[in-house]
C-alpha cells in the first residue's frame, strides 16, 4: 500500500487545511496540462489525487490511518522477529565455543587449556568439582 501522506508530502498530524495546501501544489506540478506527453507525471497526478482524495474525506482518512498503522505494526514485528532469528544463529554459532571453554577448560578446536582454569585462589562460579566430588567420592592429590 501506498503512502498517502508521503504522496502528497505532509505530516500525518497535518489539518484538513494543509492536506488541501499540498494537494493543489503538487497538483499544479503534475497536471498533465502543464507536462503534456510525459507519462511520469502523468502517473504522479494520480497518485497525488488518489492520495488526496482519500486523506481529504474524514471517514476514508480514519480507515485508512487504521490500515497504516496496521500495516507499519505487522512490518516492525516481521523485522524484529527476523532480527531475532538472525542474531540468536550468529549467537549460537559464536557463543558455544565460549562457552564450553568456560565450563569445561579448554577450547574444543583447537584443544588449548584455559590458563587460569582450576584456579583454587579465583572464585569461580562454573567450578562443578566440589559437587563432583561430593555424589562420587572422589578423592583428588
Amino acid at each position: 500500500m501506498k503512502n498517502a501522506y508521503k504522496i502528497l508530502e505532509i505530516n500525518t498530524k497535518a489539518s484538513q487545511n494543509e492536506i488541501k495546501t499540498a494537494y493543489r501544489k503538487l497538483a499544479k506540478k503534475y497536471h498533465p496540462d502543464v507536462n503534456q506527453n510525459d507519462k511520469y507525471t502523468a502517473e504522479k497526478f494520480r497518485e497525488v489525487t488518489e492520495a488526496y482524495n482519500i486523506l481529504r474525506d474524514e471517514k476514508l482518512k480514519k480507515e485508512y490511518d487504521q490500515k497504516l498503522c496496521n500495516e507499519q505494526e505487522t512490518n516492525q514485528r516481521t523485522e524484529q522477529s527476523t532480527k531475532t532469528k538472525k542474531q540468536a544463529k550468529t549467537t549460537n554459532k559464536m557463543n558455544v565455543d565460549f562457552e564450553f571453554e568456560n565450563f569445561f577448560g579448554f577450547n574444543p578446536r583447537t584443544k588449548e587449556t584455559k590458563k587460569d582454569f582450576g584456579n583454587k585462589n579465583k572464585k569461580d562460579p562454573m567450578n562443578t568439582n566440589d559437587i563432583f566430588e561430593s555424589f562420587f567420592k572422589v578423592k583428588r592429590d
